[in-house]
């Protein structure tokens, strides 16, 4: 029995050993796992904090060390989530980001830029929005140089356009200088039919009044003419010597001059010049111009009640006539456009005194006629009503 209890001692205390060595080396882990834990926790909160940065979130302060904690097991779970959370929200928002920069540049038109998925690769990110930046750069200095060059190409034309003008209202900006063009070329047009007759009367033979070089089209014409003149004076002067030695060589010569000078008058009429090379031709008016809108007169067709609005016979057909002295042009384009105000009024072609109803604005206008909205006095407005321009010269003079 006695050396069964021995036995029995040795076999505790070889086991309270092995206990205390198993305790000892089960504890190193345990320190090792908890310096572990607190590395990783540590990175966590670090990266939180670099995840809210400039993002408008706060997922740090659920993802700190304190939050974190190793004896805190039972909130683990909740704080873990949020950098879950964080995580898939900032993926998300580089995605889109991506997907917009790519959409951008497809927008913009730009040459060689990058597959959308390169936007997304962190590995790739960096270089692809580099080469956009500066493609972009690039687009905008393009864009301001083909802005400055219409500002000056319209200027040269007459027409005043500015930077906002271009950016703000590009239809507008457009619009404006497209209708001056057509001026000009309205002028142009009638230019070179007038010199094309002049021409002709001054005997150029296979004049071409469109060619590219005007000043030298125009040479031509001022040498014919030139040498029309000689002839006449030179007819003039043989005519004045042979009415004094035969009457009838007078005659023929006197026939001569009648010829000449009928030219010299009819080029003066395509000029717009008296018989003495004076007072030069007016040009018509330009276009939707201030004058061309003085001789606009339309009339109420019908009235809505119920919506509120008026319908005239103004469209965009309307043409009005100017007429200096003899010369008369009956087709001038006085260009009503939506948005433009006009008065409407009464008695305009009777005896009675004219009476002013309402002011309106334009809303619509198209080939068949117009839609007014009115602006004051729309409950007066009534079908046959007279509508014409505030600047309009008989409703001023009445």
């Amino acid at each position: 029995m006695k050396v069964f209890n021995v036995v029995l001692s040795v076999l505790v205390l070889l086991a309270a050993i092995a206990s205390a060595v198993f305790s000892y080396f089960l504890w190193e882990k345990r320190v090792a796992l908890v310096d572990g834990w607190y590395k990783m926790v540590a990175a966590i909160e670090e990266s939180a904090k670099s995840m809210d940065k400039n993002s408008g979130t706060n997922s740090a302060k659920s993802l700190s060390r304190e939050s974190l904690d190793h004896r805190k097991l039972a909130d683990l779970d909740g704080n873990l989530a949020a950098l879950t959370q964080e995580a898939a929200a900032l993926s998300a928002t580089r995605d889109a980001l991506a997907a917009a920069i790519y959409n951008m540049a497809q927008v913009l038109e730009l040459e060689g830029v990058a597959a959308e998925a390169e936007f997304m690769s962190i590995a790739k990110a960096g270089e692809s929005l580099v080469d956009v930046k500066n493609k972009t750069r690039l687009h905008k200095e393009n864009y301001d140089k083909f802005v400055a060059g219409v500002i000056s190409a319209a200027s040269k034309a007459g027409v005043t356009l500015t930077r906002d003008e271009i950016k703000n209202n590009p239809e507008a900006a457009a619009r404006k200088l497209s209708d001056k063009i057509a001026s000009i070329n309205s002028q142009l047009d009638a230019y070179r039919k007038t010199v094309s007759e002049i021409a002709n009367i001054a005997g150029l033979k296979n004049f071409n009044a469109n060619a590219a070089d005007i000043g030298e089209s125009l040479k031509k014409v001022s040498a014919a003419v030139r040498e029309l003149n000689d002839q006449l004076q030179t007819f003039r002067s043989r005519a004045g010597q042979s009415i004094r030695e035969t009457g009838s060589e007078a005659d023929r010569l006197r026939r001569e001059l009648a010829q000449k000078d009928a030219a010299i008058r009819k080029i003066n009429k395509y000029l717009g010049l008296d018989e003495n090379g004076d007072l030069p031709k007016p040009l018509p008016w330009d276009a939707g111009s201030a004058e061309a809108k003085s001789q606009v007169l339309g009339k109420i067709l019908s009235i809505n009640p119920e919506f509120g609005f008026a319908s005239s016979d103004l469209s965009t057909k309307t043409r009005v006539k100017q007429q200096a002295d003899k010369i008369v042009w009956d087709k001038i384009d006085p260009k009503i456009s939506v948005g433009d105000v006009l008065i409407v009024a009464r008695n305009w072609n009777s005896d009675a005194e004219v009476k002013f109803v309402a002011r309106v604005k334009v809303e619509k206008v198209d080939e068949k006629g117009s839609v007014l909205i009115p602006l004051s006095g729309g409950k007066d407005i009534q079908v046959g009503d007279v509508v014409f321009y505030p600047n309009n010269v008989k409703a001023n003079k009445k």
